[in-house]
């Protein structure tokens, strides 16, 4: 795409989140409280995608602080971010109702992410997050983040 479109600098993607929705209806003990009760929120008020669209904010705080917080060792559980943000993507936007395919439904209640490529930023990011793990997002992003 570089090659192609030469002046262009920054790329974004408009990635699934894949394992979103069976995180969401799986009945486990979640060890963060905060996003125990987060999810126990989401089970109360959200039962189809009706209900889903009153409650996109809810949701795009379920599948950010899932991207930020659910781990696989060191690195983020959900696949499509590992893949992102190893190659020096960093989190831009959280888009509910997004995919409003059935696919889409079950897999992440429609939520989309966008992963930003600014190609003076891909090295250090991938650095960031290949040493330590950290998931680098847009400042946009912090009201979602839970403590």
């Amino acid at each position: 795409m570089q090659a192609a479109h030469p002046s262009i600098e920054t790329f974004v993607t408009l990635s699934p989140v894949p394992g979103l929705g069976k995180w969401l209806e799986r009945d486990e003990d979640e060890p963060d409280e905060a996003l125990a009760e987060l999810k126990n929120e989401f089970r109360e008020k959200i039962s189809d995608r009706a209900s889903a669209a009153e409650q996109e904010e809810l949701l795009r705080k379920l599948a950010f602080n899932f991207l930020l917080r659910k781990r696989r060792g060191n690195f983020p559980a959900d696949s499509v971010a590992r893949f992102h943000l190893g190659n020096g993507a960093s989190l831009y936007r959280v888009n509910a109702g997004a995919d409003r395919s059935d696919k889409g439904w079950r897999q992440s209640r429609g939520v989309m992410v966008n992963y930003l490529y600014d190609q003076k930023r891909i090295e250090a990011n991938h650095e960031q997050y290949s040493n330590d793990g950290r998931v680098l997002f847009h400042d946009r992003l912090k009201p979602l983040q839970i403590r």
